[in-house]
């Protein structure tokens, strides 16, 4: 049987704990850069857009009607993306709380030990 690997250093604690913070960032920027393009490019009407069509034969009011169309579903591709950027931002504000009260505790708890 093996022995149980040493105990990490305080140092490799850090880099380990930043290695994974930074592997869950790049995957989660790899998987909202592509779902996020790949649903815009689904809102986008290309077919009219590239045969000129609705610059061009269609009425106003036509036009119009598919560019607020266009525009709604970008700001749902969008809003995916602000409601995962929220939620992040806010785990990434409780955790330094948590640390920042943490350590006032710990301040706290070595003065009145003094």
């Amino acid at each position: 049987m093996q022995s149980p690997p040493p105990p990490m250093t305080a140092y490799e604690e850090n880099i380990t704990r930043s290695y994974q913070y930074l592997n869950g960032v790049r995957m989660q920027s790899a998987i909202l850069f592509s779902s996020t393009t790949f649903c815009i490019d689904r809102c986008l009407d290309t077919e009219e857009l590239y045969t000129l069509m609705r610059t061009t034969n269609a009425p106003i009011s036509y036009r119009l009607q598919k560019d607020m169309e266009e525009k709604k579903c970008v700001q749902n591709c969008s809003a995916k993306w602000d409601e995962l950027f929220n939620l992040t931002l806010t785990e990434t504000n409780e955790a330094a709380i948590r640390d920042v009260q943490a350590s006032a505790i710990a301040k706290m708890m070595g003065a009145i030990q003094q």
